[in-house]
This record gives structure tokens, sequence and C-alpha cells, in this order.
């Protein structure tokens, strides 16, 4: 069965990063990959994320500082199990391994319409299973309820009966018998078997995909968040023209075009720098890879908390920082 793996960044700059993919394999680094990491502990191309028929793999790719699954250190190629954790540099990534449950339903469907012939039959249900499925059926909002047992009953004793809870949503494939007749065993297995492995399938794929973005994702943080605090940067040097900077979103880009905020200043980059608020009250300020960089205090930085007071130099322009609210 076809696999779907979602890696997720759950410690380090990028935390919340999520990428998914469903074939192939997946790089991880800091420049030119799929999963591109600032932290400075990972190297160029760190690590690999592959599916490989129904299994899939973390390899090293020679790596300085190494990639580590379970805390031990990855030699080559390590199978990965669904909810590991892979440790590359100062950063941490969740795997999340998941079933594409989606075309076994379609198969399924398919089959009802050809008379169930396909990669399963009813036959096979165990009672084991008949227990489980049970729970489905009486929770289920199918308006068909069947009050009879799965085993054998003998000719005799035959009393079995389908109740419909409206009249003009009994299933026309096996219409209800007349007055005075009994419906056919088969009928009455057939019709609970479909509705049981639909109310199956149904529940897997509402309990799996949920695994499609990981709990342990916090990039809806810094979408979703209400910021409780307003940053102001105060303009301390700079070109002339430069101004006050209120941030008041989730996430504000600065730099010369395509941004948020634009600054006129010639050391600026395009994209340069992005100011972000955390959980509501926590600010970031993040480099969006600019030419000359972002300093805070004196200190080029990539990733960083910022408080009141400090200095924030983006090109020529230096700011000094104000965090106002709660």
């Amino acid at each position: 069965m076809a696999k779907k793996v979602t890696v997720t960044v759950t410690e380090g700059p990028e935390q919340g990063f999520t990428h998914t993919f469903a074939s192939g394999s997946i790089k991880v680094g800091r420049a030119k990959n799929e999963v591109i990491l600032s932290d400075k502990k990972i190297s160029g191309k760190h690590c690999e994320f592959s599916i490989e028929g129904d299994q899939v793999f973390v390899t090293d790719l020679g790596s300085t500082n190494g990639t580590f699954l379970g805390g031990k250190k990855v030699q080559g190629k390590m199978k990965l199990q669904n909810l590991d954790e892979v440790t590359v540099g100062l950063s941490k990534i969740s795997v999340a391994i998941v079933d594409e449950l989606s075309a076994f339903k379609e198969q399924n469907q398919t089959s009802r319409t050809t008379g169930m012939t396909g990669p399963f039959e009813l036959d096979d249900l165990s009672e084991e299973n008949d227990e489980v499925l049970d729970g489905l059926l009486e929770d289920s909002e199918s308006s068909l309820v069947l009050e009879s047992s799965k085993a054998a009953v003998p000719s005799s004793t035959k009393t079995q009966r389908l109740v419909a809870d409206d009249e003009s949503t009994r299933h026309k494939a096996n219409p209800l018998p007349k007055e005075g007749e009994l419906p056919s065993e088969d009928a009455v297995y057939r019709e609970t078997g479909i509705q049981r492995i639909d109310n199956l399938i149904s529940d897997e794929l509402n309990t799996f995909s949920k695994w499609d973005h990981p709990s342990v994702s916090r990039s809806s943080d810094k979408v979703k968040s209400i910021p409780k605090v307003k940053v102001v940067l105060e303009p301390r040097r700079g070109p002339e023209g430069i101004s006050q900077v209120i941030c008041t979103q989730p996430v504000t880009s600065l730099g010369r075009r395509d941004v948020d905020v634009r600054l006129n200043d010639l050391d600026c980059s395009r994209k340069h720098s992005s100011i972000e608020i955390l959980t509501g009250n926590k600010v970031f300020v993040r480099d969006l890879a600019s030419t000359n960089g972002t300093y805070v205090n004196g200190k080029k930085i990539t990733y960083q908390e910022l408080k009141t007071g400090d200095l924030l130099q983006i090109g020529q322009s230096i700011f000094e920082v104000m965090i106002e609210g709660s």
C-alpha cells in the first residue's frame, strides 16, 4: 500500500516547518534542499528521507556532525517507523508515516458495484473483527439497522429482519421482503458486511488524516495566533527619510521590495528580514538570507528573540526595539 510521509521540525530555528511527500526522496540541509534549515550545525546536504516500496528510510549524506535516530548515529541508511524522531545538528525532525487508505476505500466501492469481488471478501471477516465492526455499526448514521446475529441460523429459527428508520432511505439494491417472507441469508449478510466495511474504512480515514498535519507542528502558531503585543521599531540611525516601523501582525516582512514594510535603504535586500510574534507575546527577528545580514546589538543573527531596548540593524538603518502590551 502506498505511503505518505510528513516530516515536521519540532525543535530548532525552523520549528513548525512541515513537508509531505508520497514517493521518491527529499533532502535536508542548509541550501538547495527540499527542507532548508538555518541551523549552523547542519551541513549543506545533511541527510535524506526516502520511500522505497512500502518502507521509509533516513540516510546520512556524509554530514559533519552526523544524523541521529533515537540517540543512535545513522550509519548509511536506517529504516524508520511511524513518529520516529531524527536529530540533525541542534534541530529535531518528527516523521509521520501513513498508509494512503483512500485507494483502499475506492477499491472497496468499486467492488460493491461489481458483486463484491476484489482483494477482500465478506467471508474473510473474523469473529474478532466482527466485534470491532459491531461497535462501528452501532455508532454510524446509517438508516439500516440489522436485528440479527452474524452466526448461521438454522432454517427452523430464521427470524431475521431489516428495520429502516425511514421508508425513503431503504437500500434499493436489497429491498425488504414482502409480508410473510424472510430475507435470504445471503442478502442479510451482504448488506451487513458492506455497511461494516464502509464504517471501518471511514473511521480509519478520519483517524489517519489527523497525521497529515502532525500535532507536534507549531507552524500554525506563527500564522493564526493573535498578537497580544505591538512591536515598534524607533529609528536611531539610517538614510534620510527613515521612519518608525510598527508591527502588529504575526509576521511582518521588511526590505526594499515585495514586503510588508518597505525601507528606502540601498544596503537593504529586497526581502531582508521579518519580525515574528509567536504565541501572541514572544517576538523574534529572522534574517531572510539577506546580502548584508541582520544584526541585533551588533551581532549578526539568523533567528533570534527580541527584547525591549535591543538595537536592530537592517542595512544602514538602526532601530531601537520597543515591545508594547501584555
